[in-house]
């Protein structure tokens, strides 16, 4: 049996569709989060494009949310029954990333008006 390992934030943010997938499928993982400065300084370096989550699968480290998410609706059983099912799938997962740097961008805003005119955009045009 395979060992994995997530690494991400201690948040659930971009790990968290990751982490519902081990859930379903009922397969342990080694959840490692970390906070700002041990990303910084130990975390970092480590990873395929110095982004977070990252998953290591026996050793090999993937690296992005949706790639991620693909690889293990395919070790799971959880994509589809076919190249179009796998596609319309594949348009939903691209969706949630778009939808997930919107929102990390919100997230990470320090202006307050600039963060309410954002919001306020995400709320009439992105998701109404």
């Amino acid at each position: 049996m395979s060992s994995y390992k997530l690494y991400y934030f201690n948040a659930r943010g971009s790990a968290q569709p990751i982490r519902i997938i081990f859930a379903q499928a009922g397969v342990n993982y080694e959840d490692i989060r970390f906070e700002g400065n041990d990303w910084t300084n130990k975390h970092k370096q480590d990873t395929p494009f110095g982004r977070v989550p990252v998953l290591e699968v026996d050793g090999v480290k993937l690296a992005g949310m949706v790639n991620i998410l693909r690889y293990l609706g395919a070790k799971f059983g959880m994509a589809g029954k076919d190249d179009l099912a796998n596609a319309v799938l594949g348009g939903a997962s691209d969706y949630l990333s778009d939808i997930a740097a919107i929102l990390s961008k919100m997230f990470f805003c320090t202006d307050a008006d600039e963060k309410a005119k954002m919001i306020a955009e995400f709320q009439e045009k992105t998701a109404p």
